[in-house]
């Protein structure tokens, strides 16, 4: 992973954190105004869904922060499988809750919350949090790549190396199985051996020879 691509994600979970943050006040200020109306006798499932019809009634940016939220989930449980954060949730709601059986992302139980009485707040910041931190460390690891000349030095040579194996890619070859292939190897050996011939040639000295990369 790129340090750009990784600042994304970790500016990604920020935003669905801070839409969630919102839904949540909103979602107070109508449970509020619900009970004030004397909407106690609802059920927890049927409170819960009286709180949402309530809030997008009222409220547009309610509206809008719920479809962003949706928007921005399956990004987040991917960022989440990636940095092997837990997202996934199910089982059934306590039987004076409904007794409603749940399956799927912790960001989908915030749109669609078994019940009224079911607290997955703290749940879901704690997720974005863990998943917060490991995009952090990981983000400093891609800075002190990014300072290591060896490290642009290694990945250009990669990049030369796997040129080939990227242009029969995009000629739509499965490259897998011709990487796996006794013959590809050869070729790869062949073509590593004719590439340092080449970089001594011009006058690198070598490939490892990181003086004559970096200095003028």
């Amino acid at each position: 992973m790129s340090y750009f691509q990784t600042k994304a994600d970790i500016a990604h979970m920020n935003s669905l954190l801070a839409a969630f943050e919102r839904l949540v006040e909103i979602e107070r200020e109508s449970r509020g105004k619900l009970r004030e109306e004397g909407t106690d006798y609802l059920s927890p499932l049927h409170l819960f869904k009286a709180i949402r019809e309530h809030a997008a009634a009222g409220s547009p940016e309610y509206r809008q922060l719920r479809a962003s939220f949706a928007q921005m989930i399956p990004r987040a449980n991917d960022i989440c499988d990636r940095e092997h954060v837990s997202w996934h949730r199910e089982g059934r709601a306590a039987p004076m809750e409904g007794g409603m059986p749940f399956r799927g992302s912790i960001f989908d139980l915030v749109l669609d919350r078994p019940s009224d009485f079911m607290d997955i707040d703290n749940d879901v910041r704690d997720t974005v949090n863990r998943a917060l931190g490991s995009l952090e460390r990981t983000r400093g690891q891609e800075v002190r790549r990014l300072l290591n000349p060896i490290s642009w030095v290694t990945r250009a040579v990669v990049f030369v190396v796997r040129l080939p194996y990227l242009i029969l890619q995009s000629s739509g070859f499965d490259v897998d199985k011709i990487q796996e292939h006794l013959i590809a190897r050869l070729f790869q050996l062949l073509y590593g051996i004719a590439l340092i011939v080449l970089l001594v040639r011009f006058g690198l000295g070598s490939v490892i020879d990181l003086k004559s990369l970096l200095v003028p």
